[in-house]
């Protein structure tokens, strides 16, 4: 089912006065003021339609909202599972249909919420995703260019930077020396926790306290486990073996 027009009851009073009154001048003998009167109730007609069309995406936010989130997660999907080819056939009549929308609803729909045409939104998803795919995986670009439909590595660096003022490769440069940092701090972390309780395991066996080396293992073994180390059972084997 398309989209329709939604209307208050007064605005459905409003759109229907003015049928009635088309009707009646259609059915009132012809003088020479019936092609006016009719003309002139017609475009108050289109005039009230198109107010009442255009205040819909405002009153219907959230509902618009959810549409757009759902288109989100269609194109998602599509952009992760099908084949490059398939994006030249990417068209608004068949995303409208999945979304149960007229086309062209849904293209006014996408403009007021987002300032953009279907085409011109489908086309920020894809570098959206570009983006993404070059911070958080190791794709190589050709890879990314083919997966998302472009027609070579060279026409897509050209629109990348275009677009975001870098080319994908210095894009891809800065985050990767984040990810480099954080993995630097987290040994950082992992060789301050082995330093700290490893000194207190040593001074725990000089008391010859099992117990007290036991639970300093399990605190140091959570510790690792937060920040992403190994689980080693080196110290709990070695005190229960002493």
């Amino acid at each position: 089912m398309n989209e329709a027009l939604h209307l208050s009851d007064q605005e459905k009073e409003i759109v229907t006065d003015c049928i009635h009154k088309i009707k009646l001048e259609l059915e009132h003998p012809i003088d020479k003021h019936s092609k006016q009167l009719i003309v002139r109730n017609i475009e108050l007609l289109l005039d009230y339609c198109m107010r009442f069309y255009e205040r819909q995406f405002i009153t219907r936010n959230e509902v618009n909202k959810q549409i757009i989130e759902r288109f989100d997660k269609i194109l998602d999907s599509h952009f992760e599972t099908k084949p490059a080819q398939t994006f030249d056939m990417l068209s608004n009549e068949t995303y409208a249909g999945l979304l149960h929308l007229s086309s062209e609803y849904f293209n006014d729909l996408l403009k007021y919420e987002t300032g953009k045409s279907f085409k011109e939104y489908v086309q920020f998803k894809r570098f959206e995703k570009a983006k993404e795919w070059l911070t958080n995986t190791d794709k190589p670009l050709s890879q990314i260019t083919q997966e998302l439909g472009f027609q070579n590595p060279q026409y897509f660096s050209r629109l990348f930077k275009k677009i975001t003022g870098c080319s994908p490769n210095d894009f891809r440069m800065p985050n990767l020396k984040k990810c480099l940092i954080r993995i630097e701090l987290e040994v950082q972390i992992l060789n301050l926790c082995y330093e700290t309780y490893f000194f207190s395991w040593i001074i725990c066996r000089y008391h010859k306290s099992t117990y007290l080396c036991n639970v300093f293992f399990i605190v140091l073994d959570l510790r690792l486990t937060k920040v992403g180390a190994r689980r080693c059972s080196f110290f709990y084997v070695h005190t229960q073996t002493a």
